[in-house]
């Protein structure tokens, strides 16, 4: 049986290793060794070390998915959001489309009472009122569509996240 000399990956120490181990404990500073060999050499790793930077790197890719969905995130809410006067993002909602849409209809209810009313020269009210109330529904229906893809998107955003850290709190 032929002796091999290694030395220990923690301390530095001369090691002697019979047969092909592939793990192997140092005696001097109790470090779980990994015997690697190739064509060429026969080394060994530190086995702790080995699995830590395994999980550190498993952890890392965690974080760097994390910020990479949390990024994307950010830009759909930038692109699905409107902007107050102020300049701050303002998340597009169902209940402000129906306000748009009641209050062009409460605006054109004086045209059409109007028209009712004087029954001369209709098509001026009748044409401000079907103005507004058209005014309503496309831009309160643009409204609507949009707070449901805004929807869409966070809960798309929210189940993703939710798995990323169930993989990471295993």
């Amino acid at each position: 049986m032929e002796l091999q000399k290694i030395t220990c990956g923690g301390c530095g120490a001369s090691l002697s290793l019979s047969g092909e181990p592939k793990f192997v404990d140092c005696r001097f500073c109790g470090a779980s060794l990994r015997v690697v060999r190739n064509e060429s050499a026969v080394f060994t790793e530190v086995q702790e070390r080995v699995e830590a930077l395994g999980d550190e790197v498993a952890e890392l890719r965690k974080d760097a998915d994390l910020r990479a969905l949390e990024d994307r995130w950010a830009a759909t809410q930038r692109e699905l959001s409107g902007y107050d006067r102020r300049g701050r993002l303002m998340r597009p909602t169902r209940g402000f489309a129906v306000f748009i849409m009641a209050a062009c209809l409460l605006c054109g209810i004086p045209g059409i009472v109007s028209a009712i009313i004087t029954q001369r020269n209709v098509f001026a009210p009748l044409g401000f009122t079907f103005f507004v109330l058209m005014f309503g529904v496309v831009r309160g229906g643009g409204t609507w569509r949009q707070a449901t893809r805004y929807e869409e998107a966070e809960r798309a955003y929210l189940e993703e996240r939710r798995a990323l850290m169930q993989l990471e709190g295993e």
